[in-house]
């Protein structure tokens, strides 16, 4: 009699837990939303108070600063063609926002680590306001975006490569990328 309750009780807590994974990711899915023109020109998604997008004007920084933003998370690698970091870093202190910069090579395996660093970023500073987390086309950050809802949010891998889309993911070369990582996730 024990061993049947004990199995009853296992087999409802997998129940659960199985049920709770899928409510997790529709919760995440209803949540993303893409918002044309955030500023004049400039579009992003948001999910919460993180907005994920391609590189923003570097007029834009007061305009973001103005409409609750108080965090910067710049992806981008220093050397990419004619972007000037030194010059955004600049801008973006002058607006009175916080700017971090975590270069992110999309060639380069995505990692536990990197993830870790750019989510470490976001959460230091999300209660002081809205954060936007930027690369020059929005990919890598949704690339990063796919890894940590996996990692953090308990999404499926499936999912996760779906919401990595919604988010801006469309090159396929970093589409692979993250498919390997979940690949290569337990």
């Amino acid at each position: 009699m024990k061993f049947a309750l004990k199995m009853i009780l296992l087999l409802f807590v997998f129940l659960v837990s199985g049920c709770s994974h899928l409510q997790v990711s529709d919760k995440v899915d209803e949540q993303i939303e893409h918002i044309d023109h955030l500023i004049s020109g400039f579009s992003a998604t948001r999910y919460s108070n993180i907005y994920f997008s391609g590189q923003p004007p570097l007029d834009s920084f007061d305009k973001l600063k103005a409409l609750g933003f108080q965090n910067i998370v710049n992806l981008r690698t220093s050397n990419e063609g004619n972007y000037d970091e030194k010059t955004e870093a600049q801008r973006v202190k002058e607006a009175g926002l916080n700017y971090t910069h975590i270069p992110v090579r999309g060639s380069a395996p995505l990692t536990d680590q990197k993830i870790e660093e750019i989510t470490q970023a976001i959460v230091k500073n999300r209660s002081l306001g809205k954060t936007l987390v930027h690369c020059s086309s929005g990919n890598r950050v949704a690339l990063w975006a796919g890894g940590q809802f996996y990692k953090d949010h308990g999404v499926s891998k499936e999912d996760a490569q779906k919401i990595a889309r919604q988010i801006g993911l469309t090159k396929v070369s970093l589409q692979e990328n993250l498919k390997n990582f979940l690949e290569d996730q337990p």
